[in-house]
C-alpha cells in the first residue's frame, strides 16, 4: 500500500508498534524493532513523538516538526528533514514562515543548512516564496559600525568582547554577522521569540550550551516561556539523543530572567 503523509491511507508504524494516522514518519529509527527488542524504549519513542505531534500544547504542531527537520539537518539527516517538512506544511507551516526559519539557520549553522531547509520545502511540493520576505527590506545593507555598536548594546546591555574584536580587526566580517543577525531574528513574518527558540533547539541538538543560553535569554526577552523552551528543545531528542537535554537544560537554566 503506497504511504501518502498527512492522507487518510497514512498508516505508519509509530514507536509504539502500532498503526496510527497522526504520527510524522521517523523513517531514522527503526522503532518496530526497537520497541519489539526494548518495550522501554519504544515507550519512550512513544512520549517523545507524542509531545512533537500534541496540537494542544503550547507550541503549534506545525513549528515543532519544522523544528524536528532543523535537528535533522545538523545531524545530517536532509531526507529525513524533508519528510518532517512536508509534515509541518500538512500541519499549517506557510512556505514564508519556512523560508524565514531558514534565513534564521544561516545565522547559526551556515548557509548550507539554510539550503537544504529551502530544498526541503521545495521537495515538498511547496514553492520557495518569490518575494523579499515581509521585514528583510527594512535592514540597512550597510551599516556603520557605531550603529552596530548601538545595536548590540541595545540588544546585550553592553557590546560583547566578541563583538568587539570582530569590529575592531575585521570590521567587513562584524558587518556580515549584524546583517545575519538581524535578518534571522529580528525582521520576520514569525514572533520574534520563535526565531530565538530555533536557535536554542539545533545549538542544544549540537550540544552548545553556552550558545542555548544567549538564545534562551533571547527568548526569555521577546516573550517565550520557559514552558516553550522545554518542549522545543524535547523535539531534539529522538535525532539528538537524551544528551540533547543536558545543554539546554544548562542554556535554559542560566538564561532565565531574573528575579
Amino acid at each position: 500500500m503506497q504511504r501518502v503523509v498527512g492522507s487518510r491511507n497514512d498508516t505508519r508504524r509509530h514507536p509504539g508498534g502500532r498503526y496510527r494516522r497522526d504520527m510524522a514518519p521517523h523513517s531514522s529509527h527503526p522503532h518496530s524493532d526497537l520497541a519489539r527488542v526494548s518495550p522501554p524504549t519504544g515507550a519512550a519513542l512513544d512520549a517523545l513523538f507524542g509531545v512533537i505531534n500534541d496540537e494542544s500544547s503550547t507550541l503549534p504542531k506545525w513549528f515543532k516538526h519544522v523544528l524536528v527537520a532543523c535537528t535533522c539537518l545538523v545531524k545530517r539527516r536532509p531526507d529525513e528533514a524533508r519528510t518532517w517538512i512536508a509534515s509541518a506544511c500538512d500541519a499549517g507551516a506557510t512556505p514564508e514562515a519556512i523560508a524565514a526559519i531558514a534565513v534564521d539557520l544561516v545565522l547559526s549553522r551556515g548557509a548550507h543548512i539554510g539550503d537544504e531547509l529551502l530544498a526541503a520545502l521545495s521537495a515538498s511540493g511547496r514553492a520557495v516564496p518569490a518575494s523579499v520576505l515581509p521585514g528583510q527590506q527594512s535592514i540597512t545593507l550597510d551599516p556603520t559600525s557605531d550603529s552596530i555598536r548601538e545595536y548590540f548594546t541595545g540588544v546585550f546591555g553592553s557590546v560583547p568582547e566578541r563583538v568587539a574584536l570582530l569590529l575592531d580587526r575585521c570590521a567587513p566580517g562584524m558587518r556580515a554577522y549584524h546583517l545575519l543577525r538581524q535578518a534571522g531574528l529580528d525582521d520576520s513574518v514569525l514572533p520574534a521569540h520563535y526565531m530565538e527558540i530555533v536557535l536554542v533547539v539545533v545549538n542544544a541538538a549540537d550540544y552548545q550550551p553556552m550558545f542555548v543560553e544567549v538564545h534562551a535569554r533571547g527568548a526569555f526577552a521577546k516573550g517565550a516561556t520557559e514552558e516553550q523552551l522545554v518542549e522545543a528543545c524535547v523535539c531534539a531528542i529522538p535525532h539528538a539523543g537524551v544528551a540533547a537535554w543536558l545543554p539546554a537544560s544548562i542554556g535554559i537554566i542560566a538564561g532565565r530572567p531574573a528575579k
